[in-house]
């Protein structure tokens, strides 16, 4: 997955006003800050986590858009064949999670999905730990943990992960 990026996400027109797209970049509610936030209140720990290959960076921050459908994330954790890898025999076992990430402050987000037994928030920012070790080659996904940093924001329509989880699972 590539990620393009901006020279100057405070960039200037040629009139000398800010771009637009640095304007947007700025007053997005969805973004996480580059520097991955403050961390909450509550002492929550670490989750842990699979990520594709290609898209894992040490550090990165990304905030939960939304969980996957179960269905779809059985088929995302199996080979094209159907069949299941020795390191993950029970597949449904795991939730999948779209995020969308900042790498820096002037890089455009890229989206990826990550896969827990555990719960994410949609909304929240998380943090992706230093440290990954080697999940699957067939899968193509390493194994983290990322770390709450930011809370979920205020515009999300208020359902909860859990509620959501069983729309998803039905």
């Amino acid at each position: 997955m590539s990620t393009a990026t901006n020279d100057r996400s405070d960039a200037t027109d040629a009139a000398g006003g800010r771009s637009a797209e640095s304007i947007r970049l700025q007053a997005d509610p969805g973004a996480c800050s580059a520097d991955g936030g403050s961390p909450d209140e509550t002492d929550e720990p670490d989750r842990l986590v699979l990520v594709p290959m290609n898209d894992y960076q040490p550090g990165m921050t990304g905030r939960v858009v939304d969980r996957l459908p179960a269905p779809i994330v059985v088929d995302l954790l199996a080979l094209p064949n159907g069949d299941t890898v020795s390191v993950l025999t029970q597949p449904d076992e795991y939730r999948g999670y779209v995020v969308r990430s900042t790498l820096t402050a002037t890089q455009v987000r890229s989206t990826t999905i990550v896969f827990t037994r555990d719960s994410l928030e949609t909304g929240a920012c998380y943090v992706f730990e230093v440290g990954a070790q080697l999940f699957s080659t067939q899968l193509s996904l390493l194994r983290t943990t990322v770390r709450r940093v930011g809370a979920a924001d205020s515009s999300d329509s208020g359902e909860s992960d859990e509620s959501a989880a069983a729309a998803n699972d039905a």
